[in-house]
């Protein structure tokens, strides 16, 4: 059983090991980032993360900040980065965190969810699920993403069978 949480302070180093299976797994290379900075510039600074853990360690994260849609004159989130590790995906976490990202972001008035995914990667199938694209951006708004932050505290199997449709995205 994993527990989805915002990530605190004394996650740094658990933060750190994700991040570095991360790059390592997405992009073949070391990250560049230290825990110091992930203190100073993490934890609401100037981004927030989740994360998912079980009572023995770190599954994944979702770290966001905050953006805004000029097009629209809405304000939002981005994701930064979303990553599980490989052992525990295909298991809803990824879903649970874009789910309780939509929630965070909902409850501080903000419309959407933007985030972009590696081409071909596993993101790109899941977002395309319930976000259309474009370019490599999937954007989550309107009743889709609504839907998405209410139904972000249902129990996995729950929250798997009520995904928004694609199509309320475009729906006020």
């Amino acid at each position: 059983m994993h527990l989805i949480r915002e990530a605190t302070r004394e996650d740094a180093t658990a933060v750190a090991a994700l991040l570095q299976a991360y790059m390592l797994e997405s992009y073949e290379q070391a990250w560049q980032g230290s825990i110091d900075q992930v203190l100073e510039d993490g934890f609401g600074a100037r981004f927030r993360m989740l994360v998912a853990a079980d009572a023995r360690q770190a599954l994944g994260f979702l770290a966001w900040e905050k953006a805004y849609d000029l097009h629209h004159c809405l304000h939002g989130g981005q994701v930064l980065d979303l990553y599980v590790l490989r052992r525990y995906r295909a298991r809803g976490i990824a879903v649970q965190l874009i789910a309780r990202a939509a929630e965070a972001i909902h409850r501080e008035g903000g419309a959407f969810l933007k985030g972009g995914a590696l081409e071909g990667g596993a993101a790109t199938r899941l977002y395309g699920r319930f976000a259309p694209a474009f370019g490599n951006d999937y954007i989550l708004g309107g009743k889709a993403f609504r839907h998405l932050a209410a139904q972000a505290r249902l129990p996995l199997r729950s929250l798997a069978r009520s995904m928004p449709r694609r199509e309320w995205n475009f729906e006020p």
